[in-house]
């Protein structure tokens, strides 16, 4: 009698059951991931421009300063503030 560490022969039921059903949600659920990573980038290039624009600086200082700050909570936290002092449209 094969001893049950050795016995592989029940493992291809598990392989052929699991894989079909869960490769479609795996792939679903990366291709999120990837989108939310690309999205979030485009989201931080934004806000350099738009410290840029309240700082009254160039790109390069603008960045530098985005990344002097730690926390996404920092750099939103400082364009908020910006906005107050700068934009004078209370609609804004």
């Amino acid at each position: 009698m094969p001893s049950p560490c050795t016995d592989f022969s029940n493992f291809g039921f598990f392989g052929s059951a699991a894989a079909p059903k869960g490769g479609g949600r795996r792939m679903v659920t990366l291709t999120l991931i990837g989108n939310l990573v690309h999205c979030w980038s485009n989201n931080e290039s934004l806000f350099i421009y738009i410290l840029m624009l309240l700082m009254e600086t160039d790109e390069a200082t603008a960045a530098i300063v985005f990344a002097t700050l730690n926390t996404t909570r920092a750099r939103i936290d400082l364009i908020e503030r910006l906005a107050m002092i700068k934009v004078g449209d209370k609609q804004v």
